[in-house]
C-alpha cells in the first residue's frame, strides 16, 4: 500500500458525500471509487446529480453495485455508508479481498446481526473499524487522557446528554426493525459510544423511555442507567425531543477519583473541556475549533486511513460497535420489562 490510501465508498447520497469532503482534506487518503444504486441524488450546491457526474467531479470510478466496487475497483480500503440491512454482502466481499473496512454507525439492527458481521471480519483477519466520530474530537481525546492513569484517575459517575431536534418520518429506514431499528439505535448510539469510550465495557442497563412523538411504537427518547465493568456508572439522556433553537447541545460530565471534568459542544460536536483535580483551586478550560458540520468525520477518517496504511489496529473496533448494540438491545428489554438487564 502506498502513502495515500485509496478509499472506496459505498453509499454517497448523504454521509458518503460528507466523507468525500473529509477525505479531500487528508494527505494520507484519496477517494478513488464510489458506489450507489440511485440514478440521481442531491448534491449540495449542484442539485440533482447522476452518479457518473458526481464520480467524475471527484475523480473517482462509479459503480452501481457496492459488491462489484469492492471486488473490482482500485482501492485499498472500503467505507460502508449504507444502512445495516445492506452490509453483510459488502463485508463478505471486503473479507474475500482482504480490505480494511470502516462502517457507519449503527453497526447492525441488533446484537446478533452485529456479531455475525464481526465474525466475518475476524475470521478473514481484516480490520473492521466503527465510525463513531465524537470520540476523536480533540476535547474528547483530552478528557480521555485525563482519566485512568491521568490526573483525574478512574471515572466514577458520568452523565451525558444528546437530545436531537429532528425526527425521521415513519417510512424512513430508521424505523424498520430489520434495518435502523429505531432512533435510539440509529442516532443516540453516538452518546452510548461516548460513555463506553470514557468508562469501558458495559455490564448492565436500566432504562425508562417511550414514543413521545408517536412516529413509531419504538421509543424515541430514553433515560438509561449503565453500569460498567470497572464499577463506574453513567446516566444517558438521549432521544429526539430537543428544540431546533438549542442546536443539539451535547455534554458529558465526569466525576472521577481525583476530580471532575465536563465536555460540551454544539450541533453534535464537542469543542470545550473544563476540568479540575480535587487539589486545584481553579477550574481549567480549553476550547478547540470545530470543523464544518459536514466534516464531523474528519478526525475518525484520519485515524482509519492511518491504520489502513500502517496495518495498525483502530481504537474503535467491532467490539466497540457491539457494546453499543448490547446497550440498545438491553435498554429496549428494560423499558419493556421494568428490570435491570445484564449485557453478558
Amino acid at each position: 500500500m502506498g502513502n495515500a490510501v485509496k478509499l472506496g465508498i459505498v453509499g454517497v447520497r448523504v454521509l458518503g458525500q460528507w466523507q468525500v469532503e473529509c477525505v479531500a482534506t487528508l494527505a494520507a487518503a484519496e477517494v478513488t471509487a464510489v458506489a450507489d444504486n440511485a440514478e440521481t441524488f442531491h448534491v449540495v450546491g449542484r442539485g440533482e446529480t447522476s452518479l457518473t457526474e458526481y464520480a467524475d467531479s471527484i475523480g473517482a470510478a462509479a459503480y452501481t453495485d457496492g459488491v462489484a466496487m469492492i471486488e473490482n475497483a482500485d482501492i485499498d480500503a472500503v467505507s460502508m455508508c449504507v444502512s445495516p440491512k445492506w452490509r453483510e454482502p459488502l463485508v463478505v466481499a471486503a473479507a474475500k479481498r482482504q480490505l480494511p473496512v470502516i462502517m457507519e454507525k449503527p453497526m447492525a439492527w441488533d446484537t446478533a446481526q452485529g456479531e455475525k458481521l464481526a465474525r466475518i471480519a475476524t475470521d478473514a483477519g481484516i480490520m473492521l473499524m466503527m465510525e463513531y466520530p465524537l470520540r476523536y474530537f480533540p476535547a474528547m481525546e483530552k478528557l480521555k487522557s485525563l482519566l485512568g492513569d491521568g490526573p483525574l484517575g478512574r471515572p466514577l459517575s458520568v452523565t451525558g446528554e444528546l437530545q436531537a431536534c429532528f425526527m425521521y418520518p415513519k417510512d424512513h429506514w430508521t424505523w424498520d426493525p430489520k434495518n435502523g431499528n429505531g432512533f435510539l439505535n440509529e442516532s443516540i448510539t453516538h452518546l452510548y459510544d461516548t460513555l463506553c469510550f470514557i468508562c469501558g465495557t458495559p455490564v448492565n442497563v436500566y432504562a425508562k423511555g417511550r414514543s413521545y412523538k408517536g412516529v413509531s411504537d419504538m421509543a424515541d427518547a430514553a433515560l438509561v442507567m449503565i453500569e460498567f465493568e470497572n464499577g463506574s456508572y453513567a446516566a444517558a439522556n438521549g432521544g429526539a425531543i430537543g428544540t431546533t433553537s438549542f442546536q443539539t447541545p451535547m455534554y458529558v460530565h465526569v466525576f472521577a477519583e481525583n476530580g471532575e471534568a465536563r465536555v460540551t459542544g454544539p450541533d453534535w460536536m464537542y469543542n470545550k473541556i473544563e476540568w479540575a483535580t480535587t487539589d486545584d483551586k481553579e477550574m481549567r478550560v480549553e476550547e478547540f475549533s470545530l470543523p464544518d458540520r459536514r466534516q464531523i468525520m474528519l478526525y475518525s477518517l484520519g485515524h482509519f486511513t492511518e491504520c489502513a496504511r500502517d496495518g495498525a489496529a483502530p481504537s474503535c473496533d467491532a467490539e466497540d460497535g457491539l457494546n453499543c448494540m448490547r446497550i440498545v438491545d438491553g435498554l429496549r428489554e428494560s423499558i419493556a420489562t421494568g428490570n435491570v438487564v445484564d449485557l453478558a
